[in-house]
């Protein structure tokens, strides 16, 4: 029974820590101490270890698959933001730099675009077929095309 205060202790102290570093794997380590503590009024100390070791791990794969599921590929990111609302826009595009960036200023905003693979400058009118970081990625909008 006096361990109890020491693992909620302890725990306590982990968590201080965690929101002085904020490296957020201390988070596990506290659920661990603190689930150590409860077990603590009912095994002794080598069961206690256990159980800290335990609920620390499993707390951390939890909430690592539930909570942190990070997308595979680039391309899985740049297709999740397509669904952006200025897909299918018009720009007029004059302001180029190097290796096909060039500026734009869309809705009060100044943006990069970026030309996209396979395509060349041909006029001033671009289509925005998608967005990946803070760049549009156009293509050029011919003036025939009525779509």
């Amino acid at each position: 029974m006096i361990y109890i205060w020491l693992w909620f202790g302890l725990a306590f102290l982990i968590l201080t820590l965690e929101i002085i570093s904020g490296s957020f794997y201390l988070i596990f380590v506290a659920i661990g101490l603190a689930g150590a503590g409860i077990v603590s009024t009912f095994v002794n100390l080598k069961l206690q270890f256990f159980s800290f070791c335990i609920i620390s791990l499993f707390s951390l794969i939890f909430c690592k698959n539930r909570f942190f599921k990070n997308s595979d590929t680039k391309d899985n990111n740049f297709e999740k933001l397509n669904n952006h609302m200025d897909i299918g826009k018009i720009l007029i595009i004059s302001d180029w730099l190097d290796n096909n960036i060039g500026h734009v200023n869309h809705n009060g905003v100044q943006w990069k675009v970026e030309l996209a693979y396979g395509f060349h400058k041909q006029n001033n009118l671009y289509q925005i077929i998608g967005i990946r970081g803070n760049r549009f990625i156009v293509i050029p909008k011919s003036l025939s095309d009525n779509r």
